[in-house]
């Protein structure tokens, strides 16, 4: 701001304005110095008779305090850049980016959720995915599917749901989202690793794999030579699926579009009508589960099938009726 033959600048810190005249004479100094004037003149910046104090340039005091940077131990000149950085590694904490030491450090911990939490695991399933969308090779035909393979065990390993998932349809010979170009020779060998990773994945809560495994349970297909049909087994998975209120263990819920409850619970109706494979007669536990069935069938806008159930449900307390007279006349 330029008033008469004064030139002051007003400062936005507090403090008011400041006196420019010696900046703007300096200045001209310069400027006449670098045209051929001596290094040495009284308005060099080398001088120290220069009038211009340098504190004009610094802001003034702040009414909050003070706000300069501070000074750290790694600031002062008696600590080396090799201590100042062993310092800094000693507070870092590593985690090891190997499978086996995943594993081990999660079987330690003895988590409650067999899946999820881990970033390697992620790390591994996502380069299983480049590795088939042929991200690393020229051409579709050069992409390396055993790689792609190789990494998606490795997540399936460290307790990524999607990878035990795939993992489990592949086995199975069943078409899968993660590779679905990637098939294995169907043996009883690879039959068992499919339903172990079929079993991981309902434990986690994906209702998908609590229905296959229930299915093969109850069926005894695609359940491999460690296992036996058991409707025990199958109605635990049956009941699983259908009470399952909440996400999985990676976040999601599945829907029910596809298996529907009133159908789940039919077929648990059906299972304790005829008995068998470990699971007792019951024509009463029968009666109520069709019952069941039919409200949740009324719930889904299915009047004909609900009324279906309601009939099989007479039919099972009738049998019950009948078991009754004949045990009263033995």
């Amino acid at each position: 701001m330029v008033r008469g033959s004064e030139e002051l600048c007003t400062s936005p810190h507090v403090g008011g304005s400041v006196d420019i005249t010696a900046y703007i004479s300096r200045q001209r100094t310069l400027s006449q110095t670098s045209n051929g004037g001596s290094p040495g003149s009284p308005m060099s910046p080398a001088s120290p008779d220069s009038p211009l104090d340098y504190d004009m340039y610094s802001p003034p005091p702040s009414p909050f305090g003070w706000r300069g940077r501070m000074r750290h131990d790694s600031d002062s000149g008696t600590i080396t850049k090799e201590e100042e950085r062993a310092a800094f590694l000693a507070n870092q904490i590593h985690r090891p980016s190997c499978v086996d030491i995943e594993v081990q450090l999660r079987e330690i911990l003895n988590q409650q959720r067999k899946t999820g939490g881990s970033i390697l695991g992620v790390v591994h399933c996502e380069m299983a995915k480049y590795h088939h969308l042929g991200r690393f090779c020229d051409r579709e035909d050069d992409r390396d599917l055993e790689s792609a393979m190789f990494h998606l065990t490795q997540a399936a390993n460290c307790g990524v749901l999607e990878a035990i998932v795939a993992m489990a349809h592949i086995y199975l010979q069943m078409p899968n989202d993660v590779l679905p170009d990637v098939k294995v020779e169907p043996s009883q060998d690879n039959t068992n690793d499919g339903v172990e990773y079929m079993e991981m994945a309902a434990e986690a809560g994906d209702r998908a794999s609590m229905i296959q495994l229930a299915r093969a349970y109850d069926s005894g297909l695609n359940l491999g030579t460690n296992r036996e049909r058991s409707w025990t087994e199958a109605l635990h998975w049956y009941e699983s699926a259908v009470t399952m209120a909440a996400e999985d263990e990676s976040g999601e819920y599945n829907a029910t579009m596809d298996n529907p409850n009133h159908q789940l619970i039919a077929r648990q109706a059906e299972m304790f009508r005829d008995g068998g494979y470990n699971m007792i007669k019951d024509p009463q536990r029968a009666g109520e589960l069709y019952n069941e069935a039919a409200e949740e069938a009324m719930a889904a806008m299915k009047g004909r099938l609900a009324n279906k159930y309601y009939m099989l449900a007479e039919e099972c307390y009738g049998e019950m009726d009948e078991e009754e007279d004949v045990e009263g006349e033995e």
